[in-house]
């Protein structure tokens, strides 16, 4: 099956995008229940997706023009 990676990542990351917004207007609350490590967890998620979005994106371009991304140019 063929898919667009970069796709899937993209939405995972607009995921957790939507899920840091809702996190932090909730940020009093998550504070009286000790839970603001999960805006943390939120912004590590996106930081992970942005990092594996690149990733992607590199191969996939390394792809095009026939070289190996693991080597240096």
């Amino acid at each position: 099956m063929q898919i667009d990676e970069s796709r899937v990542i993209a939405v995972g990351i607009a995921a957790w995008s939507i899920a840091l917004v809702v996190l932090v207007a909730f940020h009093k609350r998550l504070a009286h229940h000790h839970r603001t490590w999960w805006i943390w967890t939120a912004l590590a998620a996106i930081g992970l997706g942005m990092w594996g979005w690149w990733l992607v994106r590199r191969r996939i371009a390394a792809r095009h023009t026939g070289r190996d991304p693991d080597k240096p140019a």
